[in-house]
């Protein structure tokens, strides 16, 4: 039986029996006359680009000609490059990487910084790159900028930023895909799935009600016929955030292929859009290299693959074929719907499987909730309700496909376009069909060992070349990601494939690899490596990744190499002095030695601890953070005291000169310091430039929001998806997060909220009316205490409270027992679920209040009410859950 998202809800009862029609629903059209196959095969690209390509590049010759002119290339006669016909126009791609809101908000900077409308653009930047650019590819997040982008005719990134839309990239807390104000932990979603009780759940997403609601575009798809999945309601959602809000419900009947129309497109005003997924083989999870890539482009679906090898009409997509034959007279439009495009490119669910339930990931939930979410998305999983259908299949009988997994299957399963390891769509841009001479890739991953990028997806793409699948894939000599991060290549720009001569071996038809102008993301104003599952950004945390984005690009406003537009200048006319036989100047020769990569491997087993931060073009085992200032290398720099100083003093320069610009931050950022406890769930975070907790000696913990209602930051900081615990100190912060989460991602989403709060002061830490309260209710407690306790409290404040504060946690005087002789503590922070929580009380605290109070016999921890609530909670819910898990009747039908 086949599922659809409409069907289960329908089973629940979720949704009324009438909607308004939507645009969302594809339509059913008369066919071509023509009454050919839909259908041709993947060796080449089609026609309609090639004459889509030719009109492009007259603009782009003379945009590019203007950029080298601007940028001040010496020796070099730029009319001798454009000028004769028989020279061919330099073919220039740029490839956005995937990485949820993180890619989409560093890219949109890095886009803003080659955009020569953007202000400053071409002062600092290298403004002019787009206009200069034929291709432009782009998966998951990074998808959503291009295809956000593209529905508002390629408008610029500052207008967007300045025009603070209420909803057009809004993605504050309280305009986010899921409504947390109302989710009070992940239980809230999981026990409804477990128990069928899908109106509970989705009860929880924000647009979902109303005639012009998610829900209803998801039942007119329904009623019109086809499939849907939860990429569909993910899809829908995201057009919330990435299209005008007026413009036809957020665009709900906009297809990809609509584009062929418009006349940012049709003029060639635009670089020509690829929208990057991977396919799934029917019935698994697995993914790898050898999945099948598929690109959307106006015109076409398909992939060059050797397992797929074949385009389809994209305009058709939704109509039924046989070997790409209609099946009868009528054909379908709209199926190719924007938004659906775009969220396929980022169907995520399949990771959740892998990467939070298995067994053997380091990042897994605890074992109860493991279970519980196992059980969730394997039932989605099997249904193919995890990712994109595409049904009927497109590619059904294809005779120039070798895969059965995709022509023999009714559906096409599509999904995120980086889960194939090439998280830099590379492979449908970097092929011999389209011979590109230059590929900018901009890389945001996390997932290595550094928690930034490290080169693993150009390597992979490099790999992939070998594999069956990639008998038209190009790429340059790459090292291992070891060799990246001991010679900086991802701190700093770098370029590959840098002489043509040396990768004659790579070379397919002729078609030698392109050079590939690497960046990776990287801090300079802003800690830009937030997780891929971070779901909102307030406006200040918004600005400031777009803003790091332009300052990737642009070296730091240009700060740090006052040559690098030059540089880069000499990378794009690298491959037609090439073909000209025309000699390098002296000061591309210069460049090339400073950003080319010269072969040089470091093979180093133990890289992933050598680096914990960066300097200006490498990186530094300080761990001091920084805003708006260059850190000194410790012992891998390359920088001096001097020289930072000077840079920062440009830097400043910039900004105030800038500051017009929507992409400067130009207001100053506090430094934070973070320090281990013995808890590896809790973090301690210390300013020594300002005050945290108005209450000397003291601190205050939070466990709940509920409880932080007298402290703005707290409240904030609970608003960040997996902070358990929040104690405050004079001048600390101790965070205690949930077990499954990395530090690598939740560490600068902490010190950005903390920078935002303490250097705007617009609020309190803690409110008056608390700092009265505790303080009043302190002197009425030491006014009743006995002899005894006055020692006991003496002891703990000057003896024991100092190590346990430097451990990120505190302690608390509850009660004495005159009768048993027994001290009843409360420890806080870092400390209170520590595993070494038991030996600190009997072995040390214990220990030292009998050596010196002899009417102490014991110590015990001691919980509050409301945590003790908390844990009987937990405890059922563990027991609701694997009773759930052991259930044997079949799960609920989707």
């Amino acid at each position: 039986m086949k599922y659809s998202l409409f069907t289960f809800l329908l089973s629940a009862g979720t949704i009324v029996n009438a909607f308004s029609s939507t645009g969302y629903a594809p339509q059913a059209v008369q066919c071509p006359a023509s009454n050919s196959s839909f259908l041709r095969e993947g060796n080449d690209i089609s026609e309609d680009e090639k004459q889509w390509v030719e009109l492009r590049q007259v603009k782009t010759d003379e945009a590019l000609k203007h950029y080298l002119e601007r940028v001040g290339m010496k020796d070099l006669d730029i009319d001798s490059l454009f000028g004769d016909k028989k020279n061919k126009s330099i073919n220039l791609g740029l490839a956005f990487a995937g990485g949820s809101y993180r890619a989409m908000l560093t890219g949109a900077g890095q886009l803003a910084a080659l955009d020569n409308r953007t202000t400053h653009a071409t002062d600092y930047g290298l403004g002019g790159l787009l206009q200069g650019a034929t291709y432009i590819s782009a998966l998951s997040g990074g998808s959503w900028l291009l295809t956000s982008l593209i529905s508002q005719n390629m408008t610029t990134v500052e207008d967007i930023i300045d025009e603070n839309n209420a909803h057009l990239w809004n993605l504050t807390y309280y305009n986010q895909l899921i409504n947390y104000t109302a989710l009070s932990s992940i239980a809230d979603l999981a026990l409804p799935l477990l128990s069928g009780k899908y109106d509970e759940a989705f009860a929880y997403l924000n647009y979902w009600n109303g005639t012009d609601g998610i829900g209803a575009e998801i039942a007119a798809k329904e009623a019109a016929g086809f499939r849907t999945t939860l990429t569909d309601v993910w899809s829908r959602a995201l057009a919330r955030q990435m299209f005008p809000e007026k413009a036809d419900n957020y665009l709900a009947g906009f297809a990809f292929s609509d584009l062929q129309d418009w006349d940012v497109f049709s003029n060639q005003d635009m670089p020509f859009p690829i929208v990057v997924a991977v396919g799934r083989k029917p019935g698994t999870t697995v993914y790898n290299m050898n999945s099948t890539v598929v690109e959307f482009n106006p015109f076409e679906m398909g992939s060059f693959d050797t397992s797929l090898n074949t385009f389809t009409n994209l305009k058709y997509i939704g109509t039924s074929v046989d070997n790409g034959y209609p099946t009868n007279s009528t054909c379908i439009t709209g199926f190719d719907n924007s938004a659906f495009v775009m969220g396929t490119s980022s169907s995520l669910f399949n990771n959740f499987i892998n990467t939070l339930t298995c067994d053997t990931c380091v990042s897994t939930l605890s074992s109860f909730y493991k279970s519980a979410l196992n059980t969730v998305l394997e039932n989605l999983s099997e249904q193919g309700m995890d990712i994109a259908q595409y049904s009927p299949n497109p590619f059904y009988n294809s005779q120039y496909a070798t895969s059965g997994n995709i022509t023999k299957n009714d559906t096409l399963y599509l999904m995120d376009g980086g889960l194939g390891g090439e998280v830099i769509p590379l492979s449908s841009l970097m092929t011999k069909e389209r011979a590109l001479d230059v590929v900018m890739a901009f890389d945001y991953d996390t997932t290595t060992n550094v928690s930034w990028p490290a080169g693993l997806s150009l390597i992979n793409s490099y790999e992939r070349q070998f594999t069956s699948q990639g008998k038209s894939s190009l790429c340059p000599y790459v090292p291992d990601e070891s060799t990246f991060i001991h010679l900086n290549l991802s701190a700093k720009p770098t370029f590959f494939g840098c002489d043509a001569s040396n990768m004659t071996e790579l070379a397919k038809d002729g078609v030698v690899p392109p050079l590939v102008i690497y960046m990776a993301n990287r801090p300079f104003e802003f800690y830009s490596n937030t997780s891929t599952f971070k779901l909102y950004y307030e406006d200040a945390e918004r600005n400031g990744m777009v803003a790091n984005g332009f300052d990737i690009v642009s070296q730091n406003n240009g700060t740090i190499d006052t040559e690098w537009a030059a540089c880069v200048g000499c990378a794009l006319i690298r491959r037609e002095q090439e073909r000209q036989g025309v000699e390098q100047s002296d000061q591309c020769k210069k460049c090339f030695a400073n950003y080319c990569w010269d072969g040089t491997t470091i093979n180093d087993p133990d890289y992933t601890t050598a680096f914990v931060n960066f300097t200006n073009t490498g990186y530094t085992n300080d761990d001091t953070v920084f805003y708006n200032k260059l850190v000194t290398p410790v012992e891998y720099g390359v920088e001096t005291n001097s020289s930072a100083s000077s840079s920062a003093s440009s830097l400043q320069a910039a900004s105030s000169s800038a500051s017009a610009s929507a992409l400067i931050i130009s207001r100053r950022f506090l430094s934070f310091k973070t320090l281990p406890t013995p808890n590896p769930n809790a973090l301690k975070f210390i300013s020594p430039e300002c005050e945290i907790l108005p209450l000397a000696g003291k601190t205050v913990e939070f466990t709940s929001s509920l409880q932080a209602v007298h402290s703005p930051l707290a409240l904030k900081m609970f608003k960040i998806p997996g902070v358990r615990s929040i104690m405050l100190g004079d001048d600390f912060l101790t965070v205690n997060k949930q077990e499954h989460l990395n530090w690598a991602n939740l560490r600068p989403e902490i010190i950005e909220v903390l920078d935002q709060f303490l250097s705007t002061k617009k609020e309190p830490v803690v409110t008056k009316e608390y700092i009265t309260k505790t303080q009043n209710e302190q002197e009425l407690d030491d006014s009743e205490d006995l002899e005894i306790v006055s020692m006991i409290k003496e002891l703990i404040d000057t003896r024991i409270r100092p190590a346990i504060q430097d451990d990120g946690g505190d302690i608390e005087f509850r009660a004495f027992d005159e009768e048993t002789g027994r001290v009843f503590l409360k420890l806080q922070g870092a400390c209170k679920t520590c595993s070494l929580s038991e030996d600190t009380l009997k072995h040390g605290i214990e220990a030292m209040l009998k050596h010196y109070i002899e009417e102490v016999n014991e110590v015990e921890q001691i919980l509050d009410p409301e945590e003790e609530i908390a844990l009987k909670e937990f405890e059922k819910l563990e027991q609701r859950l694997n009773s759930k898990k052991t259930d044997e009747s079949p799960p609920p039908s989707l």
